[in-house]
């Protein structure tokens, strides 16, 4: 029974977030909104479960300003050497995927 509990414990905050990861693109465009919000884009869809169909990677300027500002700076420079990237975070509706980790592929 205590390897029970102790196991539901673990895997607990597996199920509780949600968190997903998009597929593995190249970055086609930057847009940076008024507030401070950056869109990437690829050719097609970033194709996250949730939300296959999310055309939009969104990094929010509510991310604090050392992780977004990285964020923004890795996509750039992804971007400028044609490398593929893949985000983990959550769908927001059907065209936004916000992230909350990036990582560049080699």
């Amino acid at each position: 029974m205590k390897k029970t509990i102790i196991l539901v414990f673990l895997l607990l905050p597996l199920f509780a977030f949600g968190t997903e990861d998009t597929g593995s693109h190249n970055i086609t465009q930057v847009n940076i909104d008024n507030q401070g919000g950056v869109y990437l884009l690829t050719d097609g869809y970033w194709g996250a479960p949730s939300c296959p169909k999310a055309i939009y990677v969104y990094i929010p300027p509510t991310l604090d300003e050392k992780s977004g500002n990285k964020m923004f700076s890795l996509a750039l420079f992804a971007k400028s050497i044609e490398k593929s990237v893949y985000f983990s975070g959550t769908c927001a509706g059907t065209n936004d995927f916000i992230a909350d980790y990036m990582v560049m592929n080699p």
